[in-house]
């Protein structure tokens, strides 16, 4: 058998690297994904100056300087394995933190998520497959539960 580089005898795949025969070993599994969270999310406003240096070539506030901040608690379960979130928790959940500005772009208006902080390495993944620059991180956010008797009603 006689190996050509550029005509592989099996394709690799995978939704992202790393690649395999099977696709078993990326680090994102094929889309499409559900995703639910429980989040605390902040509206703000901020100098539209301040802003601009944090958006792309040809992207710019708003005029009233608008953004939102986020951290929330995420399960993400794959369509292609939808049992995902009981057999392998730890490919379900991640916190995510996250800083984004309204912004104009042309004619359009629209989000721009300037800064993500995730805690798993495959959600890190799955904001390169998306377009998303995602920083990995430890993120965490206050949690009170009802029943602790410590904690004020």
């Amino acid at each position: 058998m006689t190996m050509d580089a550029t005509k592989p005898d099996r394709p690799w795949v995978g939704m992202s690297n790393p690649r395999s025969a099977t696709g078993a070993s990326a680090l994102v599994e094929p889309t499409p994904h559900h995703i639910g969270l429980d989040a605390i999310h902040v509206n703000f406003r901020a100098d539209p100056a301040r802003i601009a240096p944090f958006l792309p070539p040809g992207m710019e506030p708003v005029d009233e300087g608008t953004g939102w901040a986020m951290v929330g608690d995420l399960v993400k379960v794959s369509a292609e394995d939808p049992d995902q979130y009981w057999r392998n928790p730890e490919r379900t959940k991640y916190s995510e933190g996250l800083v984004g500005f309204n912004v104009r772009f042309g004619g359009r208006t629209g989000r721009y998520s300037a800064f993500v902080w995730v805690d798993r390495d495959w959600s890190m993944g799955m904001g390169q497959v998306m377009g998303w620059g995602k920083r990995l991180a430890s993120v965490e956010r206050t949690r009170f539960n009802e029943c602790n008797p410590a904690l004020p009603a």
